[in-house]
């Protein structure tokens, strides 16, 4: 949906933000000749460019950040998630001077007024995306609000997030980060986090449809919070434990299935250091 014909102070609902900030660009500029830093921004830029190069976004450049706005006629964020992740593996490529920079971005959704100049934008949704771009954790990456995970059509868009608890305007939330290095050990991070347990027979009700997959994947996700360790358990087929378990993996630290006969057996631990063999009992 263009913004092409949106009229001045008009207020727009559920509007997708994007708010950047290129890490690391201030020491690269001071360490390299200005015209040579000044093409190669340039040509950086240009390639983050042409990922918007559609009528549902809007974008404005101001120093070293990108604010980007996002209508989807369908309410759906995946492509505004997708960009983001390509910023991230396209900054992870670059080296300026064999130094690599490294990239903050903050992801929200609500309703704002729009404005021509992007910068004169009004909505709690645009402070949201620059508190998370700011608190991105770590060496940087994406930071999700939880609320945008209501308006994904496919869970696979979520592939390479994990959960960290922020403090937003007071309240403790849920969000989805996606580190800048891949490698990074989420832990010492995002910190440990009380176990959480997952009733399968909650996600679905009466009867687990495979049509639904999608809803009960993102459900599952929206019930983690902070957690590092998830428990399943409760009434279910097989097809939508392995469904949960596969989409859940990446996503926390430790997933565990819990039946009264059965006991507790492990699905996965990587809070299990490489290479120690548990004890056998």
């Amino acid at each position: 949906m263009s913004f092409n014909r949106v009229r001045e102070g008009t207020k727009l609902p559920d509007i997708f933000i994007l708010n950047l900030d290129l890490v690391g660009f201030s020491r690269i500029t001071s360490l390299s000749h200005p015209h040579d830093i000044q093409k190669s921004t340039d040509r950086l830029r240009a390639r983050i460019d042409r990922f918007f190069d559609d009528p549902e976004f809007r974008t404005e450049w101001s120093g070293d950040g990108l604010l980007a706005l996002y209508r989807h006629n369908g309410g759906y964020c995946d492509e505004l998630v997708r960009i983001a992740k390509k910023i991230v593996t396209l900054l992870r490529r670059t080296k300026f001077q064999h130094m690599e920079p490294s990239v903050r971005i903050g992801l929200s959704v609500g309703n704002i007024t729009f404005k021509r100049d992007i910068g004169r934008i009004t909505g709690t949704a645009l402070n949201t995306s620059g508190h998370l771009q700011k608190h991105c954790p770590g060496k940087g990456g994406i930071l999700m609000q939880d609320r945008m995970s209501r308006f994904l059509r496919s869970a696979r868009v979520m592939d390479g997030f994990s959960i960290k608890k922020v403090l937003i305007k007071g309240e403790e939330t849920a969000c989805y980060y996606f580190p800048f290095d891949p490698e990074e050990p989420l832990d010492e991070v995002i910190g440990a986090a009380p176990s959480v347990t997952i009733n399968i027979e909650e996600l679905y009700g009466d009867i687990a449809l495979i049509e639904k997959q999608q809803e009960y994947i993102l459900d599952a996700i929206r019930r983690i919070g902070g957690s590092s360790e998830v428990i399943l358990t409760g009434r279910g087929p097989v097809w939508l434990y392995l469904l949960i378990a596969r989409n859940l993996h990446g996503s926390v630290s430790r997933l565990v299935y819990s039946a009264p006969k059965s006991g507790d057996i492990v699905i996965f631990d990587h809070m299990q250091p490489a290479g120690q063999k548990k004890q056998q009992g």
